[in-house]
């Protein structure tokens, strides 16, 4: 529907394809912004799935730096969604840090782009899978700067991991639309 839409609107078609996906991210992200809101606003949103959702990526991803720091031998105490390192105030892992949104975001382009369902099945998994790995050393990697190079912590804080995860969101939306969007099925495998 909507690449026909955009057939009336261009007269090149070399402009349809790019407009289609820059229509589409711009929903993903918009529905996004509004779950996001309604999540913020409404405590019961989804039947309280939402934030439970949110508990338990956050719950997670301390738990997997408590373990990280545990075969490190670095003393700690992980409390729910709260490290804290010895000499440090520690560090909660709110809302907003669990990555969720890119997550989401990453899923949604998938999603919109290309044909081939059987690839989305695993393509998907795979991307949030590696998102939230890399959430997990960004969190580690921010705990040991909090314990060893504090002057660094904001820095660090604020950028390394948007460039880091968007960098590899990048990779992997440019893979998916390069080799596996339009693959044939017997291709895809």
């Amino acid at each position: 529907m909507l690449r026909q839409l955009l057939k009336k609107v261009f007269s090149n078609e070399l402009l349809i394809e790019p407009a289609e996906f820059i229509i589409k991210v711009a929903m993903v992200y918009a529905l996004w912004r509004g779950l996001k809101y309604c999540g913020e606003t409404y405590p019961g949103f989804l039947w309280g799935g939402w934030a439970a959702f949110y508990d338990f990526i956050g719950n997670l991803l301390a738990y997997c730096n408590s373990v990280i720091l545990n075969v490190m031998g670095i003393q700690h105490i992980h409390e729910k969604r709260v490290i804290i390192v010895a000499g440090t105030n520690g560090i909660e892992f709110s809302d907003l840090c669990l990555g969720i949104a890119p997550m989401f975001i990453y899923s949604g382009i998938i999603l919109a782009f290309g044909t081939n369902l059987k690839a989305k099945l695993w393509f998907i998994p795979m991307g949030v899978f590696l998102i939230f790995l890399i959430n997990v050393f960004r969190l580690l990697a921010l705990i040991l700067i909090q314990a060893r190079y504090n002057s660094y912590f904001d820095f660090a804080h604020d950028y390394l991991y948007v460039v880091v995860t968007y960098s590899l969101i990048f990779v992997l939306v440019m893979w998916w639309m390069n080799r596996w969007a339009f693959a044939g099925e017997e291709n895809a495998g």
